[in-house]
């Protein structure tokens, strides 16, 4: 699997992730309720429902240089993942708690502090890159290969590329790797599996140059 000039995933996040993504807080205090007939008391209960228009304003505020420039942006854009990405925004509204506090990531992206897991989850889903591509990007950068991703997020780019343009192909690879890959580079430079080089290489034709 090889990154392709063009499909940098952090540079799209600035567009969907970090405009949407908002984890957000809100309490609401249901009333204590009294039955005087049998001077029964039923404890005050609270709960927190976390919102985009409560958070976004934190989001924002956080400066980050790839976060949404308004608040309104925000909003938005995390109104769109409750429909596109409803399990990994609740397991990060879970995450971040009724007081997150918003972070910045290595390419300017805002997060909840604490939720790093989350937020990856959250991405893949918006971009639809496979499992898979967490599991091998950071061995195939470490390779250090000369035609090879430079950086994870680079590498992220080009497997889940390969996952949407290339499936039949990318699946023999998925299938070949084995739960603990080992990557080297071939005499092009360009990384492979160990042992699924056939895989590899039939992904990387696939891809074209």
């Amino acid at each position: 699997m090889t990154s392709h000039p063009g499909l940098v995933l952090c540079g799209l996040a600035a567009v969907v992730l970090s405009p949407g993504f908002a984890a957000c807080k809100s309490e609401t205090t249901d009333n204590a309720t009294t039955t005087t007939t049998t001077t029964t008391t039923t404890s005050t209960s609270t709960t927190t429902t976390l919102t985009c228009a409560d958070t976004c304003p934190d989001v924002v505020a956080a400066g980050c240089t790839s976060g949404p420039p308004t608040v309104a942006d925000c909003e938005t854009g995390c109104t769109d993942l409750t429909t596109t990405c409803p399990a990994e925004l609740g397991a990060m509204f879970v995450c971040a708690g009724a007081t997150p506090t918003f972070v910045c990531d290595a390419n300017g992206t805002p997060y909840p502090q604490g939720c790093e897991a989350e937020n990856q989850a959250l991405y893949f889903c918006i971009y639809g890159i496979p499992a898979v591509c967490a599991d091998v990007c950071a061995g195939i950068v470490a390779a250090g290969c000369n035609s090879g991703p430079p950086t994870v997020e680079d590498c992220w780019s080009g497997c889940g590329a390969a996952d949407t343009t290339c499936p039949t192909e990318f699946a023999a690879l998925e299938q070949c790797l084995g739960p603990s890959p080992t990557w080297a580079c071939d005499a092009n430079g360009v990384p492979y599996a160990l042992g699924c080089q056939a895989e590899s290489d039939a992904v990387n034709a696939c891809l074209g140059p």
